[in-house]
């Protein structure tokens, strides 16, 4: 299979520039094709957003991209069996919470059309692309995530936009990424630097 491993961060993601090399190094040794970009595409959204255009522009050539936040690493486990068109994971503990409760840090997404269906309205629902969605955030997640792309697919999986739920395997949290150690296949490490502080 032709992999790709792609991720976004500027210069201000410390974490991103400290995990680069390993990813780097992982990457050579899976035979994985390593994209980092940090130019803006999404002007209109904050940099979260930047993911989506990314792995669209990079779907060409490859069977799958693994997405990983900059904040995330390879941590040379094998990669988790792929029974779906995208692949992600529960959030953090919440083994016995409903299926909207992913976590995008790290997902496996197939090249296929149905890739690029969702990846397009995956990006509508921008809060310039959606009245529906921003009432969503408003009611369920506060300001906290507000215009947040996992709160976007977290909304795509409630409403089954694109048929959505045909064509994602959500993993048990600690089978695609664990944000305690590197027991699983990505180590994701959001805000260590705050809890440092």
């Amino acid at each position: 299979m032709k992999i790709k491993v792609v991720t976004w961060f500027d210069d201000g993601c410390l974490l991103g520039k400290k995990f680069q090399p390993t990813n780097i190094q992982r990457c050579e040794e899976f035979g994985y094709q390593y994209i980092h970009s940090q130019e803006r595409q999404c002007e209109f959204l904050s940099p979260h957003w930047e993911r989506i255009p990314l792995i669209r522009e990079n779907l060409d050539e490859t069977d799958y991209i693994i997405w990983l936040d900059g904040d995330a690493y390879l941590t040379g486990k094998p990669i988790p069996e792929i029974k779906a068109e995208l692949t992600v994971s529960l959030d953090v503990d919440r083994e016995n919470n409903t299926n909207w409760r992913v976590n995008s840090g790290a997902f496996i997404l197939k090249n296929c059309d149905w890739a690029i269906e969702f990846l397009s309205v995956w990006l509508n629902l921008g809060p310039q692309g959606s009245e529906d969605y921003a009432m969503h955030e408003k009611i369920h997640h506060g300001h906290r995530v507000r215009f947040h792309d996992q709160g976007a697919l977290r909304y795509m999986i409630l409403n089954n936009l694109c048929f959505i739920k045909n064509h994602i395997d959500i993993k048990t949290y600690g089978v695609l990424q664990n944000f305690r150690d590197e027991s699983a296949f990505v180590a994701h490490k959001p805000g260590i630097y705050r809890r440092e502080k």
